[in-house]
């Protein structure tokens, strides 16, 4: 995890920073993450990111207790620096945590809350590099397609639907048939985290969400076999 690219605008050096309790990073593009690393080590700050850049913090040589990965949805508990050293020491009431995870504080002396939303990062418009703007109008408007591109989607089918953080009000079904008309209508769906299980729900029984996709959207539901190949793009 590199300094700040010298062709950057630079507004305040890092050593300039003496003290940082938090650090959000959006998304693990070079622009928003290089030097925070070093900020993160240099302060002992808390770092809240998804899991591509929270693992590009872990080879930065951030400790672990200073990591913490999300992915959208429900709400994060914040704490004053204080009460984060006194979890990590034993002193405190901890929160339920899974084994070997760091030691996270009570949510009682929470000093505030932030809700993390899952995003997809936007399109650049035109077709190539070449037709980017040198600046961006937020005003005009664009239509059609960003640029030719095929796509399959994976997604998600066990549990109850997470609407932006809120349990959905009907069936994953229907939930799923409405994610792929957000997302564009891909023609192909492959279905993940309906694995056998050895606790319960010992699994998934997909039929009636692979019925209604293909039903309300038109897509191809692909059925994929344990530890065989298979040609996504042919």
């Amino acid at each position: 995890m590199a300094d700040k690219p010298a062709l950057m605008q630079w507004h305040r050096e890092l050593e300039d920073v003496n003290g940082a309790d938090y650090i959000f990073i959006s998304h693990a593009h070079f622009e928003h993450l290089t030097g925070a690393g070093h900020l993160a080590r240099r302060t002992g700050a808390k770092v809240i990111a998804n899991c591509k850049a929270i693992n590009l913090f872990r080879q930065a040589g951030v400790p672990e207790t200073q990591l913490q990965p999300v992915s959208g949805g429900g709400k994060l508990p914040l704490f004053t620096r204080a009460t984060r050293d006194t979890a990590l020491k034993g002193d405190c009431a901890l929160a339920p945590g899974a084994p070997g995870a760091p030691a996270l504080p009570h949510p009682d002396p929470t000093a505030l809350a932030v809700h993390v939303w899952p995003s997809l990062h936007c399109f650049m418009p035109g077709s190539s590099h070449a037709d980017l703007p040198d600046i961006f109008d937020t005003g005009k408007e664009y239509h059609g397609s960003a640029s030719p591109f095929a796509y399959v989607v994976v997604l998600g089918i066990a549990g109850r639907a997470n609407l932006n953080g809120r349990p959905f009000n009907g069936s994953a079904a229907h939930f799923a048939a409405l994610q792929l008309k957000w997302l564009g209508g891909p023609k192909k769906v492959i279905w993940c985290l309906h694995d056998e299980a050895l606790v319960a729900p010992f699994r998934v029984d997909t039929t009636a969400a692979t019925r209604t996709v293909e039903n309300e959207t038109g897509a191809r539901v692909v059925e994929l076999a344990y530890a065989k190949p298979y040609v996504v793009f042919e």
